[in-house]
């Protein structure tokens, strides 16, 4: 993928994460919601149990009750995760890379070049599994990072050489755009 429509700045569009992210998402937190789900009913099971003359329907409606605020909760988990997740953006400018997340809440973060330090590629087992990884820039300065999660190898190679070809420029020539 090439970073195209550079305008006069130098700057490129907004980007998305790849679609696939979305998938990660879903399979990352079914996991994490049937852990708690199987946890939770292994301690009702063994904090509910019938005592002498307490009706079993008693105890049914109880579980019952539990897993219907457990899945109430981990559908509302999912579906924030899906809303935040289709809110990330990327932008790879003329002096810093900007980085916007957050559905409810949005959080903007420009990291200069000049400012970076490490640029790295982390990778999930899920995320491997769909052939996603996260870039990661880590600031010099105030040890502050950006991490852009959920892109195509393709995606992040593009965006890593593009940040370095930058920072790169900036450390021999003084200026990102040579």
């Amino acid at each position: 993928m090439q970073l195209m429509g550079l305008n006069r700045e130098g700057e490129t569009e907004w980007h998305r994460t790849s679609t696939i992210y979305m998938a990660v998402i879903v399979i990352n937190t079914t996991v994490v919601w049937s852990a708690i789900a199987l946890v939770g009913a292994l301690l009702i099971t063994g904090i509910l149990q019938p005592e002498q003359g307490q009706q079993v329907p008693e105890l049914v409606r109880s579980t019952a009750v539990v897993i219907v605020i457990m899945t109430t909760v981990a559908v509302m988990g999912l579906i924030t995760s899906l809303l935040r997740a289709r809110s990330i953006r990327y932008r790879v400018g003329a002096t810093e890379i900007d980085f916007t997340s957050g559905f409810f809440s949005r959080t903007t973060t420009s990291l200069p070049y000049d400012r970076i330090q490490t640029v790295s590629i982390q990778a999930g087992i899920v995320s491997r599994a769909f052939g996603l990884s996260s870039l990661v820039l880590q600031s010099a300065a105030d040890q502050s990072s950006v991490t852009i999660p959920g892109l195509t190898m393709e995606q992040v190679n593009s965006v890593s050489e593009a940040v370095l070809r930058r920072v790169r420029r900036l450390q021999d020539h003084g200026s990102p755009l040579l």
